[in-house]
């Protein structure tokens, strides 16, 4: 899961710094970040607890829509 998240942030950085990403590299880390957000909702109580979340705020943030999950997630 972090892994791709990590990945993200080198698809953008190889678009250049201070550029916008294009509507399909935004459209796929939209796509990227609902996947990472519906597998942490699916982790088991003793996982979220090891990221420091329980199971009420993993639901929360799967339940957020793409735009508006915090920056650094997206960048």
């Amino acid at each position: 899961m972090f892994t791709s998240v990590h990945t993200s942030e080198m698809t953008l950085r190889r678009l250049g710094a201070g550029r916008r990403p294009g509507l399909i590299a935004r459209l796929l880390l939209a796509r990227r970040l609902r996947r990472e957000m519906t597998a942490l909702a699916n982790l088991d109580d003793r996982l979220l607890n090891d990221v420091g979340l329980n199971r009420h705020e993993a639901l929360r943030a799967a339940e957020l829509p793409e735009w508006d999950a915090p920056a650094h997630w997206r960048a």
